[in-house]
């Protein structure tokens, strides 16, 4: 496996002049080495506003919340019930789940989650947030929502067209050195075809919707800690560069602008709106990944992509990449980073047992 090789798969020019300048802008803080509580700190806002369990889950509910703060038809007794009674529980929780992730290495449970029990609640999520807190805060929350899938629409399009690697696998040879505690984060966008969707990143995109739509409701300054924390911690987990979450912060402000510009703030988008935006980007999403496929390369081919996909290299492949196939009949571990994550974690348990 050749480290820090690149490959020509889209429209970005991966070996051109644009790609070095932002591998060197982007390495100072890929380099950084911040401790593990930092890492932890960071991810958070690093991954949950691109993640649907998070992104059409608790930050809406908070956003509904904040926008019933200074709703005068709100009472306090209101606000109570719905920070304590659901946003409370249903953040701890998926709070606790995301640590489970983080710690376990597996990817395949966000998306059960996400298929089974987050889109329901989603698409009615509208009707609860007008029910709990007025209808101000159930059209602010439908607007939220339809910005972040308008968002990442337009990021999708660009991700399977362009087919920029991600610095974790195109720059190996520079950051491969640098400690990182969590590495499962790392590791789960090695897989398949994700490797190829640096550009842009619609983890930035999805967090600038939040930061508008907290800076209408007058947050002011503190609303762009959103996509300002999350770039940063793209850019820190080495999934993204630089211009990735510019570009994806970009897009992201112009897509909800122009949903508040077509819309209003405070009305027009509602829980219809939201439910065939969902369905409609759910089709969009299941369409681009049946039609829009290319020749994975043998050394991202591994057991389980992102999106569940087999994608296990050929035996041929494997004898023209160099690598060895294992006794399970799979392949070796740089094809594998989950099982190499698996191998690390055990390792390090042991080693503490041992001291």
């Amino acid at each position: 496996m050749s480290i820090g090789r690149k490959y020509q798969l889209g429209w970005w020019p991966q070996n051109g002049a644009l790609d070095a300048f932002d591998a060197k802008i982007s390495l100072p803080i890929m380099t950084l080495d911040l401790g593990e509580a930092a890492e932890w700190a960071i991810a958070i806002p690093g991954t949950w506003f691109g993640m649907p369990p998070m992104a059409w889950g608790p930050l809406p509910l908070l956003v509904a919340g904040f926008a019933a703060l200074h709703d005068p038809k709100v009472s306090s007794e209101m606000l109570w019930r719905w920070f304590g009674f659901i946003c409370a529980p249903f953040t701890l929780g998926l709070l606790a789940f995301f640590v489970y992730y983080v710690r376990r290495g597996n990817a395949k449970i966000i998306y059960i989650i996400t298929k089974y029990i987050l889109i329901p609640f989603s698409v009615g999520m509208p009707l609860v947030a007008t029910y709990g807190l007025g209808e101000r805060s159930g059209h602010i929350v439908s607007l939220t929502l339809c910005s972040w899938i308008l968002t990442e629409a337009v990021c999708h399009i660009l991700k399977i067209t362009a087919r920029r690697m991600r610095p974790v696998v195109c720059l190996t040879d520079k950051i491969k050195d640098v400690p990182r505690a969590l590495s499962c984060i790392q590791h789960v966008v090695t897989a398949g075809e994700t490797a190829f969707e640096s550009f842009p990143s619609g983890d930035a995109a999805g967090a600038i919707v939040f930061s508008v739509i907290l800076a209408h409701l007058g947050a002011g300054p503190a609303s762009w800690l959103c996509v300002l924390l999350s770039a940063f911690g793209r850019v820190f987990l080495h999934a993204h560069h630089i211009i990735d979450v510019t570009v994806g912060s970009l897009i992201g402000y112009f897509c909800t602008n122009y949903l508040i510009g077509v819309y209003g703030f405070q009305e027009g988008l509602g829980p219809i709106h939201t439910a065939i935006s969902m369905i409609t980007f759910i089709a969009f999403h299941t369409f681009c990944r049946k039609y829009f496929t290319f020749n994975i390369p043998a050394e991202f081919r591994t057991g389980k992509s992102l999106y569940g996909a087999k994608l296990k290299p050929t035996a041929a492949e494997i004898a023209a990449d160099g690598a060895t196939p294992s006794i399970s009949g799979g392949t070796s571990s740089a094809y594998f980073p989950e099982e190499k994550f698996a191998r690390e974690n055990a390792h390090a348990k042991s080693k503490d047992k041992t001291n």
